[in-house]
């Protein structure tokens, strides 16, 4: 009878420690993607209020200095080859033709909101949605990639949905396919 009742208090605390196990790494998940959608909609609330004047938008260039810790290493140097390729030929255009972080090369929607969050592996990708005219957009304008990297989040790609050319599917992508080009000579 003694050992019928240690056995079944240990298969109760055995379950009791799996349920607070299981609540915390829910909470916890929670907190991450909630973590990761307000780092997206901080950057973007920042970003689209300088976009606004749409004939003086801030330069990618000043973006990437003033926000240097928000992007992945990775995702730093392949937009400063970028930028430094561009500056080497002011009269052609060789390098982005478009915003990366808002998808477009036309005026931006006034605000932008961070709404569903998909974990994939160690990144979550949230979309942002457009809102124009106060009604926000079905589909999403851009869904950043984001990693928690020593606790601090940082973008590590820029994804634009489905596309005819692949290539042109997310940020890491186009300047790859970009820096090729400009090895090549563009023939």
């Amino acid at each position: 009878m003694k050992t019928r009742t240690l056995s079944t208090l240990v298969l109760s605390g055995f379950l009791f420690i799996s349920n607070c196990t299981s609540a915390f790494a829910g909470s916890a998940t929670t907190a991450t993607t909630n973590d990761a959608k307000t780092f997206v909609q901080t950057f973007y609330d920042w970003y689209a209020a300088t976009q606004q004047n749409f004939k003086k938008t801030m330069e990618l260039e000043t973006v990437m200095k003033k926000k240097v810790a928000d992007f992945t290493p990775e995702l730093n140097k392949r937009l400063n080859e970028d930028i430094a390729a561009q500056k080497k030929s002011p009269d052609e255009l060789i390098g982005l033709d478009f915003d990366p972080f808002l998808s477009t090369n036309s005026e931006p929607y006034t605000k932008y909101l961070a709404t569903k969050v998909t974990q994939k592996g160690d990144a979550f990708l949230v979309e942002v949605h457009g809102v124009a005219k106060g009604k926000t957009l079905n589909k999403a304008t851009v869904t950043p990639e984001v990693k928690q990297i020593k606790g601090k989040w940082q973008f590590a790609n820029f994804h634009y949905g489905k596309s005819e050319f692949p290539e042109n599917e997310n940020l890491l992508s186009v300047l790859k396919v970009l820096k090729k080009g400009r090895e090549q000579g563009y023939d």
